[in-house]
């Protein structure tokens, strides 16, 4: 399957303008972002946690140092957040307040 082309069901337009508006507020976003948020962060791939997770163990087993370790399922994660919450936040991390309507719109 040489020519296989995933059906696209949002129209093109919108996602250019997605596009558009993650180019603008991601520099922002990002820079309040912690270094060690590995999951939906650019250059950075479920690989390197699970290097670090290894790392954290081995060193707690030479060191004899107990460690804790949480996995999430993030399936529904999205289905519980407050909207109106997660917009303050937006506003609360510097982001336009342009950008914050515009999002809200969608």
């Amino acid at each position: 399957m040489k020519n296989w082309r995933p059906i696209a069901i949002l129209p093109i337009m919108y996602k250019l303008f997605a596009r558009l508006l993650y180019n603008r507020i991601s520099p922002t976003l990002f820079g309040w972002q912690s270094e060690h948020q590995h999951a939906f962060t650019p250059n950075r791939r479920i690989e390197d946690a699970l290097l670090y997770a290894e790392l954290v163990i081995e060193y707690s087993l030479e060191f004899n140092t107990p460690v804790w370790l949480l996995s999430m399922d993030l399936r529904k994660a999205f289905d519980t957040v407050s909207h109106e919450q997660l917009l303050k936040s937006l506003g609360y991390h510097g982001l336009d307040p342009a950008y914050i309507i515009i999002l809200q719109k969608l």
